[in-house]
């Protein structure tokens, strides 16, 4: 009984204080413990965060690469229209930053439904996506971009590449310094043979070409013999060269040739509207079979080209089409003054002179339909005759009733549908007096280089080969901006 008192009374306990501080110790070792796992964890979470964001990039990267690569039109689409204003064309694909954040490839739908949105990288808290498209300035083809990840406003992330664009004939950058790109808009057709993406607009082009005695000249006005001297040869060949350009575009090109002296009456191969991209010999064997002979109307053939493109554009229009599905173009080239003009008989009066009586050419009874003209003003009714003048008033006239007066409104903006391009063939001044008339009677296009002049002056076959090209190019780009995407207003 001793021992066993004398056992309890020695044997120890522990104390309050020893409690405390043993469960202070444990939960300051349970709380570094767990907050090496938090921060552990915390590391892993930022060290995947970073690794999805360099991944994405890269597959951002790889998308704009491929995409790119074959598409048949581009463009850059400033932030203003993608995201700020949320614009999207209905013809037009998108590959970029959305409004949300997220990263897109933004296509039109089926007919009727809505657009299809693939994203590439969505946005996630804290995570953020910036893509910015340039332009390089020293290959044509070549566009730069930049995407940059961040996460949390620090940056993760950044790739620089570039890319040729290889289908397409032009690239057009929409995005400036104050307006930077964060898009790409485009276009891929698939093969050929089977259906196609692209939409494109055609054109509709006349070129009415001045075949009077004078273009059997030099271009200093002297009678030639020697071969490719002649204004006519000259045209030929540099004629032949723009046709096999045009031939050569993406675009359906319809090509009208309206030859004019005296008149510019149809020949047998009339003034049909030739598809460059499936009949282009048509249209160079007419301009090889091309004789100089004969006065100055430039205002018939003006005529014939205005019902020409008026036609065809009412038959389109009925047909469903809209004015932004086409561009028309006239073109008119002379080497000399006009001595011509087309008026109608009036088959009302008659003039007698001894035992001839024939009716009387009114005038200001001024042709405006597409009859033929004929030399014979002493019989028949509703004729069309040419008679002399050199002060251009028939021109005039055509371009102020006619030519001037077809437009159509773009969105609330009225345009002239005929786009006119005048060409002065001629290395002699005087050859050059009727080309302000004509130019300001059908508002044709401007030239900074001569003036502000609405004319151009070819005097040498390399001058010829200019005004060509430029008008090619006029064609080219006025299709290219019917194409381009519906930016914000």
């Amino acid at each position: 009984m001793y021992w066993r008192c004398i056992g309890l009374k020695d044997r120890k306990a522990f104390t309050l204080i020893e409690v405390v501080l043993t469960v202070a110790i444990l939960s300051m070792l349970l709380l570094i413990g767990t907050n090496i796992f938090i921060i552990g964890n915390k590391a892993q979470s930022f060290a995947i965060d970073e690794f999805d964001v360099q991944t994405n990039t890269r597959i951002i990267s790889e998308y704009i690469m491929n995409i790119t690569k074959d598409a048949t039109k581009v463009h850059t689409i400033p932030k203003s229209s993608f995201q700020d204003a949320d614009v999207r064309d209905p013809r037009t694909s998108y590959i970029g930053v959305s409004k949300e954040g997220h990263v897109v490839i933004d296509e039109p739908g089926e007919e009727g439904l809505p657009r299809e949105i693939q994203y590439i990288a969505k946005k996630q808290d804290g995570i953020e996506y910036e893509i910015i498209y340039e332009e390089s300035k020293e290959i044509e083809k070549l566009i730069k971009f930049k995407i940059i990840g961040t996460k949390n406003g620090r940056k993760i992330s950044e790739i620089s590449s570039s890319v040729e664009v290889l289908n397409a004939l032009q690239i057009e950058h929409l995005g400036s310094k104050e307006d930077p790109a964060v898009a790409l808009g485009f276009t891929t057709a698939k093969m050929i043979g089977q259906d196609s993406y692209l939409i494109a607009p055609d054109a509709y082009v006349v070129m009415v070409l001045d075949t009077s005695g004078s273009m059997s000249s030099n271009l200093d006005g002297y009678s030639t013999r020697q071969e490719g001297e002649q204004r006519i040869e000259i045209l030929q060949e540099k004629a032949e060269e723009m046709i096999h350009k045009l031939s050569k575009f993406e675009f359906d090109v319809y090509l009208s040739i309206v030859p004019f002296s005296e008149n510019a009456n149809p020949t047998e191969s009339g003034h049909e509207f030739i598809s460059l991209q499936r009949n282009k010999q048509d249209a160079l064997n007419i301009i090889s079979a091309l004789k100089a002979n004969g006065a100055t109307n430039t205002g018939d053939g003006i005529r014939r080209a205005y019902h020409l493109l008026k036609n065809k554009g009412d038959t389109l229009i009925n047909n469903g089409k809209v004015y932004n599905d086409f561009t028309m173009h006239m073109m008119v080239l002379v080497d000399g003054e006009t001595n011509r003009a087309s008026r109608r008989i009036d088959s009302t009066k008659e003039q007698c002179f001894l035992f001839w009586c024939w009716n009387i050419v009114d005038k200001d009874s001024y042709a405006e339909n597409d009859k033929n003209i004929t030399s014979n003003v002493k019989t028949g009714e509703n004729r069309v005759v040419s008679v002399g003048e050199n002060d251009n008033k028939y021109i005039t006239h055509l371009g102020n009733r006619l030519v001037q007066q077809y437009t159509f409104n773009d969105a609330g903006e009225s345009k002239q549908v005929i786009k006119s391009f005048v060409i002065g063939f001629s290395n002699v001044g005087k050859d050059h007096n009727s080309l302000k008339a004509i130019g300001e009677a059908l508002n044709s296009r401007k030239f900074t280089h001569n003036n502000g002049e609405p004319f151009i002056i070819a005097n040498d076959p390399r001058a010829l080969e200019f005004a060509f090209e430029s008008f090619t190019s006029d064609i080219y780009d006025d299709l290219w901006m019917l194409m381009r995407p519906q930016l914000v207003n």
